[in-house]
This record gives structure tokens, sequence and C-alpha cells, in this order.
């Protein structure tokens, strides 16, 4: 009997991560429960019952999350144990961009794009299955070749720690270093998973970093050049199609399938 995979997108009742949602909740070749995740109940819920008018066998339920609020990640993770639900794929697709670039916008896109990401992941490891799948939706403005030598030198450290990059970007929010925040927060983000998130994986595990373009969202602006369904082309492949297991594109960036710097 073909198992049921559990997946969990983040920032999911609009842009990209509906997207994604679905064309996996319509998905007749894989049998899949969905977990719909976003900060307000009231669009998450009104983003599942439109996803219900379509005629498909797989299953997608509301799952309230903040993830730029710990509080939020501690009630999410509750309800997942007390339901015995355990993830087969988590998509980290949750992001802001602002812009204002004074030192509370920057605080708060720091927390979405990078602290609030990477402390749900964390928290959310133990109950993930032992071949699961993590994607992170990053974005090519975050390679490192885009900002000043400072920067670079920073975040280019082999093996730079977690503490490391929290300092470099409160310093940054602080105004120590002149960037654009989203692409400075995207760029943490990488370092950290390239550096520490993948040695949070078990043997069969993995995690994918994945830029989808500029997109025609209300992150991207209508005028992108992508639609959002070229955007979560890549993703739906490494979810529908890659086999549960550990890939050689485990920690690596790639944007529509092929390998980039990070």
């Amino acid at each position: 009997m073909e198992k049921v995979r559990t997946v969990l997108i983040t920032g999911a009742n609009k842009g990209l991560g509906f997207g994604m949602v679905k064309e996996l909740y319509k998905n007749s070749s894989q049998k899949y429960k969905i977990l719909l995740s976003a900060r307000s109940e009231e669009r998450g819920n009104q983003a599942v019952q439109e996803l219900k008018k379509i005629d498909a066998q797989n299953e997608v339920q509301f799952l309230q999350l903040e993830i730029g609020d710990f509080e939020s990640h501690k009630k999410a993770i509750q309800y997942l144990k007390e339901n015995n639900i355990q993830i087969d794929v988590l998509v980290n697709n949750a992001g802001i961009a602002l812009e204002d670039q004074d030192s509370k916008c920057n605080d708060r896109v720091f927390q979405i794009n990078y602290r609030g990401t990477i402390e749900f992941t964390k928290q959310i490891m133990e109950l993930l299955s032992d071949d699961a799948k993590i994607l992170f939706i990053s974005s090519t403005l975050g390679q490192l070749k885009n900002f000043d030598q400072n920067i670079q030198e920073i975040l280019s450290q082999e093996n730079i720690t977690e503490s490391q990059i929290n300092q470099f970007a409160q310093e940054f929010i602080d105004g120590k270093f002149e960037s654009k925040c989203y692409p400075l927060s995207k760029a943490c983000l990488n370092a950290w998973i390239k550096n520490q998130g993948v040695k949070l994986l078990k043997p069969e595990q993995n995690m994918f970093i994945i830029c989808p373009g500029w997109c025609r969202t209300d992150l991207g602006s209508q005028n992108a050049q992508k639609s959002i369904e070229e955007g979560i082309s890549y993703p739906l492949e490494l979810i529908n199609n890659y086999p549960y297991k550990r890939s050689e594109r485990s920690g690596q960036f790639y944007t529509y399938g092929e390998k980039i710097d990070f």
C-alpha cells in the first residue's frame, strides 16, 4: 500500500506556497496529507476552503503558524505532537521583503526570513520522518558575490557557527554593515543551512536550498518575469520525483535544477 506523505508548507495561503499546496493536493500519482500553514487563521482557512472545491483524493488542512513568533512555533509543534503527525516534507516558504531599511524593519525581515525559519526548523526536527525532505525557498539575491568584501569574508567562513551568523545579523540591524536587508537575510539563511543545518540531518534526510526566481507574487510584484507555476516547478520536482533518501543535492544551492554558488 502506498504511503501517505505528510507535507507542511509555511506561508502557504497565497503565492508560491499556495501554488505548491494546490498542485500537491491535485496530484493523483502520490498520496499526500498537506498542512497549509499561515499566520492568519482567517486567510489560511479561506485558502483551505478554496482548495476543497477541487475534486481531489488528497487531504489538506490548516495549521496556524507565525514563523517569526517563537510562541507560535511551540503551539504548532504541540499540535503536531498531540495528533501524532510526522512530517515527511517541510517547505520553508514563508518570507517577507520590506521597502523601508530602518532597524525596526530590518529586524522584522531577519526575524522571519532567518531567525524564525531556522528556529522552527530546529524545533520540528524531532517530528520529521527518517527520510524527510526539507526545502528552503531562498534567492540568488543572497549569493555572496552580491555583497561587499567584508560581508563575503564573514559569511563564507568554513563552519561559521549559528552564534556568529546571529551576531553578524544583529550588527547589520544595528547599522554596522551596509546592504539591502532581504538579500542579506537570505545570505545568512544560506550560510546557516550550509554550515550548521545539514549537521542536524539523519543519514537519509535532505536539506535543499532553492531559488525559484523572480516570480509574480505579492513579494515579487506583478512585474516579475516568472509565473507562480514556473517558480514552483523545481520544488515540486524535488517533492514528487526525488527518492526519499540522501541526495547529492542536499546542502547545495539550486535554481531550476542548476547548481549555483552560495
